[in-house]
């Protein structure tokens, strides 16, 4: 189970030396706009050629404090430091070379703003970032402006930093009650003007069976936006009970083989799928598949047919049980680099929650992990994996 990681450097590695360091930051503290800089709301970092912070005001301390484990957060965490190292992302601890040198980066609207203002440009960017903390998987979305700045014959780069996180996350929100949820009800509304007045017991029944599916992809819908929100928030309870995995498969796909995604598409069970019954929390597990199904059936072109599987493995003497979900399918490179980010997505603004929702539900509340791998010849799979002790029933 690998990601197909290739190595690619999108900015240099190098960095300047402590003394360099220190010299920079008396130069720019030199400067009159200091205490505006200081007093500005707005989070501001003035960085060196190398791409290390030389300067930050309160408000970028502040931020950073709210977003660590403890509430607080030491400045020498931040001078010195890349942005992406100073916020913690999870990119920055791929490679000795840090923020801006693994392949990750070669997506990440922070760098660009950034290598854009070296150029002498000014840059407005977004990105998405996966933030680790701890054994926390988290998401932030932020809004980069670079501008380029010369004091003397030095050359260094003021970066602007908002949290968009809340406005992605209220566009989602709107695209899904106002769009998806609404729609929904819209047809239900009609359905129910058919039943009133269809005199035909056949049609009648039709109805009445398309009737009932809306209704349960109404409050499907529902349910999962009120468990992601408990999920990010940390107010998810998991509640184990011993689950079949062929019974748990065998549901997720009646459910979702009639599910509006599906239409001209296949799903059917891999013939060496194994039975097991293991602790896990039924109903988060169900949402986990439901998005990996979901998702490749959105993936798949119409004639495709998807394959749901599960088998017992062992990995460093340790058992897990492993879900895979595999559709024809090939994700370009730049897709798999950004693919559990929130808010990204492939089919338009307002999407982009049902990979990064599996992930999070997976590692928070199942004690799990989700991963994928595509390939241009046989497609493309995700596998989502939960411990299988020894003493499991």
């Amino acid at each position: 189970m690998s990601e197909n990681i290739i190595s690619v450097q999108p900015a240099p590695a190098g960095r300047a030396s402590s003394e360099t360091l220190i010299a920079q930051r008396q130069l720019l503290e030199q400067q009159g706009f200091l205490p505006l800089f200081r007093a500005t709301a707005a989070m501001l970092m003035i960085l060196n050629a190398e791409r290390q912070i030389i300067l930050f005001n309160p408000a970028v301390r502040n931020f950073l404090s709210q977003n660590s484990p403890d509430g607080s957060i030491d400045d020498s965490k931040i001078f010195g430091h890349r942005p992406g190292e100073a916020i913690n992302c999870s990119h920055s601890k791929e490679s000795e070379g840090g923020c801006g040198t693994t392949e990750s980066c070669s997506t990440c609207g922070t760098l660009k703003a950034i290598l854009k203002a070296q150029d002498k440009h000014e840059s407005l960017e977004e990105a998405r970032l996966s933030i680790r903390t701890a054994d926390e998987f988290d998401s932030m979305e932020l809004k980069i402006a670079g501008s380029p700045l010369e004091i003397g014959k030095k050359c260094f780069t003021l970066i602007s930093l908002s949290d968009v996180s809340e406005e992605k996350r209220r566009k989602v929100l709107e695209r899904i009650f106002f769009h998806d949820i609404t729609n929904t009800a819209g047809n239900i509304r009609n359905i129910v003007d058919m039943l009133l007045e269809e005199t035909d017991p056949d049609f009648r029944h039709k109805f009445l069976e398309v009737l009932e599916l809306s209704s349960r992809n109404l409050l499907d819908e529902i349910s999962s936006q009120r468990e992601l929100f408990a999920a990010e928030n940390n107010e998810l309870t998991s509640n184990f009970s011993s689950v079949s995995t062929k019974v748990l498969l065998e549901n997720s796909i009646q459910q979702y083989s009639k599910h509006e995604v599906a239409q001209g598409r296949h799903i059917r069970l891999a013939s060496l799928c194994e039975d097991i019954t293991f602790l896990t929390d039924p109903v988060l597990l169900r949402r986990v598949l439901g998005n990996m199904i979901k998702n490749a059936l959105e993936a798949a072109a119409e004639g495709m047919t998807i394959t749901v599987g599960v088998h017992r493995i062992t990995i460093a003497a340790s058992n897990f049980v492993e879900f895979s979900v595999h559709n024809p399918s090939f994700m370009p490179r730049p897709v798999q680099l950004q693919i559990f980010q929130r808010s990204f997505s492939t089919r338009g603004n307002g999407r982009g929650l049902g990979t990064y929702s599996m992930k999070l539900i997976s590692e928070r509340c199942l004690k799990g992990t989700v991963a994928f791998e595509s390939d241009e010849r046989t497609g493309t799979t995700f596998y989502a994996r939960y411990p299988f002790p020894d003493h499991a029933i």
